[in-house]
């Protein structure tokens, strides 16, 4: 990972924009390092973001959960780790969407944003 680089909630969205156009797999690596990067990003920001970037940041949430689950199935040599990727990702999502309620966005209003992010 370049430390050097600033992650933010723009280079992470494009970035998945790219992952989700892939037609085959991220090596773990690779999907693990984007996760870390997911996951320190949201550690160290979460409390600046506003309600535009908490959707991105859900809908990333739910897209590394989702790919996650759906490798530690298999059976994969990482497989443990895949189950921890996804139990955060949950974390993170169910965290964020409680905010956004809380800041008046709709579970309808999330999943209609959600869904236009990475067409």
């Amino acid at each position: 990972m370049d430390t050097n680089q600033q992650v933010t909630i723009e280079s992470l969205q494009q970035q998945m924009g790219e992952y989700t156009k892939m037609t085959e797999q991220l090596p773990f690596g690779e999907f693990s390092e984007y996760y870390q990067k997911l996951t320190g990003f949201l550690q160290s920001n979460y409390h600046l973001l506003n309600a535009d970037d908490l959707v991105v940041a859900v809908a990333i949430c739910r897209i590394v959960g989702t790919n996650s689950r759906m490798r530690a199935v298999h059976s994969d040599p990482n497989k443990k780790k895949f189950i921890k990727i996804a139990e955060k990702c949950d974390f993170w999502r169910d965290a964020i969407t409680a905010r956004l309620k809380t800041e008046g966005v709709s579970a309808e209003d999330l999943a209609k944003k959600e869904e236009t992010l990475f067409e």
